[in-house]
């Protein structure tokens, strides 16, 4: 609360209640407060630098930026094999991907196609009829097609029956079911594998050591998928109450940490049902996020984008093209991923020609914008929530003053609209480009800023310019 000119927060875990043994330390959720002077806009892109330079991670020891990243989940599910994978690395490549994600269900005990979860623990046993040579040769396929091999897992989440769940019991929390009602072997439940024990821990690195060591795994994406309160206040003791969560959660960062150091050439994605996991301390230990489930609409995800981007540079913004008919989709439906790692998904494989020369034509154009969602963000316009409006962002690098303006108009009635970029220099010429269709003009920094650049679309069209500072105003 702000009071008497100065501002007090209190921050707390919920329902914590731990007397601490003699010497006991625990640690509590990491807080980053700052000022800034100016508009919104000044304070978020300080934001946006802090987070950029001092919590993203480095990959192979270099700066880290948004990548090209293949899921097949949409439209696939858990219903592949390694025949039909093939096909889509072929399509995948063909479009410009740069990573090949196999998602859930690579693994064996999957009774249910519908529920990729009922395989959760047999992480050491390769489904052998999507696989009867296991993952090998289809990791080697992928290097021939030119692209990185992701792999899929989710280890805090253990189906009952599973292999996990035998062997090591002790390692498992499970909830009661009541009496009478609970299966021997936990058959049907899920149980939360305690990232407080050390044991534990050791279990998961070797885990991922193994499967990134022997097929060069060069992206994962950790999901997790379960609410975890209860199975932590079950496992807590009177005058404990707490210790469970912040032992897993101190767990849960040590094994990442541990992966991120071993395997430093190997993106890491943060995933929890979508972006239930999105904070500054996995901040500092995932290279990107996949920020949502709803990812397929892409209004949904222009709207994600325009307000996540406040906050986190574009390398933590995975979103995937994944419309079921991309043959029918305008444009724009494509274009509103460019302000995020823009990545596709599905039955690619049955897309016509056509549609994969488009996609590959957006994809392309990412790869020259994706250097720039690194640095500031200027929202030009509100977020639309009504769909009648227009709306444009901007990225804009500060020390080349290069960047570019992207602007939508959705179902508003007007067909021209002027965007006042931000950041110019007023002193200066800058030369804009239609990044699709290459038509170019100059605008003074003064006259882009205050009267602004002007779109003439019709409904449902976006349009991108890049542009780039050319000289300084002739006296």
């Amino acid at each position: 609360k702000l009071e008497n000119g100065r501002l007090h927060l209190t921050a707390c875990i919920p329902g914590l209640q731990i007397r601490l043994q003699p010497g006991e330390e625990i640690s509590g959720p990491r807080m980053l407060i700052g000022g800034y002077h100016g508009a919104l806009a000044e304070g978020s892109n300080r934001l946006r630098k802090l987070i950029r330079l001092h919590y993203t991670p480095k990959l192979d020891a270099k700066p880290f930026a948004p990548v090209a990243t293949y899921d097949h989940w949409w439209d696939v599910w858990t219903n592949f094999d390694e025949p039909l994978l093939r096909k889509l690395a072929d399509a995948a490549a063909e479009i410009g991907q740069e990573y090949f994600l196999l998602d859930a269900g690579w693994y064996s005990g999957i009774t249910n196609p519908d529920d990729f979860g009922t395989g959760l623990g047999n992480w050491d046993d390769v489904d052998s009829v999507k696989f009867p040579q296991g993952l090998q040769p289809f990791s080697n396929y992928l290097t021939t097609k030119g692209l990185h091999f992701g792999l899929w897992f989710e280890p805090e989440r253990v189906a009952g029956g599973s292999w996990l769940a035998r062997q090591h019991p002790d390692w498992v929390i499970w909830l009661a079911s009541g009496p009478g009602k609970e299966a021997p072997d936990h058959t049907g439940q899920y149980g939360l594998l305690n990232y407080g024990l050390p044991a534990v821990q050791e279990w998961v690195e070797k885990l991922f050591d193994r499967y990134i060591s022997k097929f060069d795994v060069r992206y994962i994406r950790y999901d997790f998928n379960l609410d975890p309160l209860s199975y932590w206040d079950s496992a807590d003791t009177d005058g404990r109450r707490g210790i469970a969560q912040i032992r897993h959660i101190e767990g849960f960062y040590k094994v990442i940490d541990w992966v991120r150091t071993h395997h430093p050439k190997t993106i890491l994605e943060g995933c929890a049902s979508g972006g239930r996991r999105i904070d500054l301390e996995t901040a500092r230990r995932f290279h990107t996020f996949w920020i949502s489930d709803q990812t397929s609409e892409p209004d949904i995800v222009r709207w994600h984008l325009h307000g996540l981007n406040y906050f986190l540079p574009g390398n933590y913004q995975y979103v995937c093209f994944a419309r079921p008919k991309p043959e029918l989709e305008p444009e724009s439906s494509f274009q509103d991923f460019l302000g995020g790692a823009f990545g596709v998904g599905g039955r690619i494989d049955q897309w016509t020609p056509e549609t994969k020369a488009r996609t590959e034509k957006h994809v392309d154009v990412f790869k020259k914008l994706r250097r720039f969602l690194m640095e500031d963000y200027y929202p030009l316009t509100l977020q639309s929530k009504d769909l009648k409006s227009w709306e444009a962002w901007q990225f804009h690098d500060p020390h080349t003053q290069e960047g570019f303006v992207q602007a939508f108009r959705l179902k508003s009635e007007d067909s021209s609209f002027y965007v006042c970029p931000r950041g110019l220099q007023s002193d200066a010429y800058y030369r804009f480009v239609d990044v699709y269709s290459g038509e170019s003009l100059e605008l003074e920094g003064t006259a882009a800023m205050e009267r602004g650049l002007a779109f003439h679309l019709a409904k449902d069209e976006s349009k991108v310019f890049t542009y780039q500072k050319i000289s300084y105003t002739k006296k």
